[in-house]
């Protein structure tokens, strides 16, 4: 395997890696915060944050890499 190509794989797994990692802490976090005694659900995240509902599914179930404003607004959320 060429240089580049064991470059790319590398990055790869580490974009995956990386993925399931924001995924995971997303989901465990909206599922430990409480609001009035109850859990965050998907559309309180959504409201607090104006991040779709549908981008915040595909965060916790590690479908897709958000753009760092994204993650910023779940954070300060």
């Amino acid at each position: 395997m060429k240089d580049a190509e064991k470059v790319k794989q590398q990055a790869l797994q580490y974009e995956d890696i990386i993925l399931k990692q924001i995924g995971t802490y997303i989901g465990n976090e909206r599922n430990t915060k409480r609001i009035s005694g109850k859990k965050i659900t998907v559309r309180d995240l959504n409201h607090m944050t104006g991040v779709s509902i549908g981008v915040i599914s595909d965060l916790e179930n590690k479908r897709c890499m958000p753009r760092i404003e994204t993650l910023i607004r779940i954070c300060e959320a």
